[in-house]
């Protein structure tokens, strides 16, 4: 078992070792290293948690997670196919970075060497998503692989399989020069969940929201929804970081989900973390609303982040991604929405508006704005070719709209 890894930065510069991680009875310890400690273009990983001083961080999360380094990692859909290709699993999170070290989200790569870090290699071309859709549905099924017969193509395939966070099937690819996250329907899916999302963007879209660029494709009777990495770009690699990794809150309460675990807590971390505020919170405030209204409960804490701006060491909101009704919504959120937690409701969107940098009356003009922008959804989805049914199951997502 590996029981520690060095951390690089490898964004627009060539890559750089940041400090080191070890895992040590179950409990996780971080150190910066000197030399990037004294560097003049130094930041901290994760500025609430992990500021940039000389010392060693403990863990309080269970298995000696790192939140802002788990953000790179693997995560349910990706460790279920490193299970379904690995003989030998990985026996740590030290030992998943480095399965996924420098494909994951963000700018962070992790190895065994202080010197150097294995490079990186171009993601598939978006014309092999046909096999990867094989192999998916594989896996899914509990198939046991056989990469007998083309070793080389699928083990490729597998790894940038991997590397991305979230439940659904998916893999990074190359596509007209860019890379993209190719995601699809699980098999168990009752609704064409990926043309669904696809149609949620243009409804974001017409209430001020701008998530990534997406591309919906059909291959071989499959949806498949492409989305641009935000965390890419013409300089390379952006440093990211989930609110989820941010609040680093451990065991959560109900009672959290009315002050630290919350929306409202998001907009506290922006004035700590970003130069315009006044700008940020009430962004934060709108996909909150919007979230509400279209019935979004899968709006937990790794659905939302920050890039590092690349001026200076401030961070900008990322683009709002993963957007998407759930089939008969119970209207209990992931994240809390105001005083009475995690209720959707219009009186508890708006009995925080203060955190928000909002008036009350900013609030409630905000909400019903929306309302009147979200009326015609139906409209909008049944041009993007949803279902007549996944429509009619998606009805009681759209109650706080009706």
């Amino acid at each position: 078992m590996i029981s520690s890894c060095y951390v690089f930065v490898v964004d627009e510069y060539e890559p750089r070792i940041c400090g080191k991680y070890t895992i040590q009875d179950g409990v996780g310890y971080f150190v910066y290293g000197q030399s990037w400690l004294s560097r003049k273009d130094a930041y901290p990983l994760d500025p609430i948690n992990y500021p940039l001083i000389d010392t060693t961080f403990q863990s309080p999360a269970q298995h000696g997670i790192i939140g802002v380094l788990s953000d790179s990692a693997p995560d349910s859909w990706g460790r279920l196919v490193q299970v379904a290709y690995h003989q030998q699993q990985p026996a740590n999170e030290v030992e998943w970075l480095l399965v996924g070290s420098g494909r994951g989200a963000g700018c962070l790569a992790f190895s065994s060497s202080r010197n150097k870090i294995k490079p990186f290699g171009t993601p598939p071309d978006f014309s092999e998503v046909a096999t990867f859709i094989q192999i998916a549905d594989t896996i899914e099924a509990g198939i046991p692989l056989d990469l007998s017969n083309h070793p080389e193509e699928w083990a490729r395939l597998l790894e940038y399989g991997s590397s991305m966070g979230g439940a659904k099937p998916k893999i990074v690819v190359s596509h007209e020069g860019k890379e993209w996250i190719a995601k699809l329907n699980r098999k168990t899916d009752t609704i064409d969940v990926v043309k669904i999302e696809f149609a949620t963007r243009q409804l974001a879209v017409s209430v001020g929201i701008t998530p990534p660029a997406m591309q919906l494709h059909d291959i071989n009777g499959h949806s498949v929804l492409l989305i641009e990495r935000f965390d890419r770009d013409a300089l390379g690699r952006r440093h990211y970081i989930s609110v989820h990794s941010l609040l680093n809150a451990g065991r959560i309460r109900e009672d959290h989900s009315k002050t630290t675990y919350s929306y409202g807590q998001v907009a506290d971390l922006s004035r700590r973390m970003c130069a315009d505020p006044r700008q940020i919170a009430p962004e934060i405030y709108r996909r909150m609303v919007f979230n509400a209204l279209i019935g979004n409960t899968d709006d937990h804490a790794r659905n939302h982040g920050f890039l590092k701006n690349r001026e200076n060491n401030d961070y900008l909101l990322a683009p709002t991604f993963d957007i998407s009704p759930q089939p008969h919504s119970s209207h209990v959120h992931s994240l809390g929405l105001g005083d009475e937690g995690r209720i959707a409701k219009h009186a508890n969107l708006i009995s925080q508006a203060k955190r928000f940098l909002l008036t009350k009356e900013q609030a409630i003009a905000e909400i019903d704005r929306q309302i009147i922008l979200l009326a015609n959804w139906r409209a909008v989805y049944a041009q993007h070719n949803v279902r007549e049914l996944d429509i009619r199951m998606l009805e009681q997502s759209f109650l706080l709209v009706e």
